[in-house]
């Protein structure tokens, strides 16, 4: 197993922007049920695979094109090195790609996806539902207006 793999294993407490789709019945990767599960220690979590260790580092290109293209006068892209709380709240959390900053002022997060052939027919329409409802969940948890998806 790789080290980003033994990374995404680790269940933090609480419920993550990228889970809030399979508990809403929205992921065609994971049902509520596979959630429960391994939230409650009854089967091991989703280990990773070779196309989610190809998404992890393409990220990194995708975040750097996101800088030079996406940014504007001011603004600085930040890595979450770790999940962010919701205010008062011990389990909803997001860890967001990145947060775009201006003057110290949080403005924006960014959501990044490696979209390869076998995925490209669920982006026809934009991001799909369970996408849309991860960048949702890190709105709310970070009282923003604003989240952008790189593709």
């Amino acid at each position: 197993m790789t080290d980003a793999a033994q990374e995404r294993q680790s269940i933090l407490p609480g419920l993550g922007a990228s889970e809030i789709a399979a508990a809403a019945g929205l992921d065609p990767f994971r049902s509520p049920l596979q959630l429960w599960l391994e939230h409650t220690e009854q089967c091991e979590p989703f280990a990773g695979n070779e196309f989610t260790d190809w998404g992890l580092e393409v990220e990194q290109a995708i975040l750097r094109a996101y800088e030079k293209t996406r940014l504007e006068q001011g603004e600085m892209l930040m890595r979450p090195s770790e999940s962010i709380y919701k205010p008062g709240s011990t389990w909803k959390r997001c860890t967001p790609d990145g947060l775009v900053y201006a003057e110290q002022k949080l403005l924006r997060s960014v959501q990044v996806k490696n979209v390869g052939h076998r995925m490209m027919h669920r982006w026809f329409e934009g991001p799909p539902d369970y996408v849309v409802c991860q960048i949702q969940w890190e709105l709310w948890i970070l009282d923003l207006d604003r989240g952008d998806v790189m593709a």
